[in-house]
């Protein structure tokens, strides 16, 4: 939660605004207990991303298999600090938005997150896998 909560004050001027943001987050989007101390809801997001994964990419699963990738266990930090630690502000900030709207709409950040992963690709992370 530290690095959403310095992102939020890098974003925001006010500190005020920052910490109302975060309260807003963890009280009414995320997902109930997702910085418990069992931390069961953030554990369970990197594990749907790789059903997802194996689901609907079956050549990049097995890609990552064949190298011994454990998805769950790289991608876990990014889910728990929301993507703040490993993408820029300014992009962080727009998924910030984007997933915010998905939540309202009621469609769900893991569609949101699968289909950013899908198309990595038009980003300039050509990978064939991802085709």
């Amino acid at each position: 939660m530290n690095l959403v909560a310095s992102t939020l004050l890098l974003v925001h001027a006010d500190e005020e605004e920052a910490f109302w943001v975060l309260a807003a987050l963890v009280e009414r989007i995320l997902p109930e207990g997702f910085f418990s101390p069992t931390l069961l809801p953030s554990r369970a997001c990197p594990l749907v991303l790789l059903d997802y994964v194996q689901e609907y990419m079956p050549k990049l699963a097995a890609h990552l298999a064949e190298l011994g990738v454990d998805l769950p266990a790289i991608c876990f930090s990014w889910f728990l600090s929301l993507f703040t630690d490993c993408l820029p502000v300014e992009v962080t900030c727009c998924f910030s938005l984007i997933f915010v709207v998905l939540t309202v709409v009621k469609r769900g950040v893991f569609f949101f997150f699968a289909l950013v992963f899908r198309r990595c690709s038009a980003c300039g992370m050509s990978c064939s896998m991802m085709d």
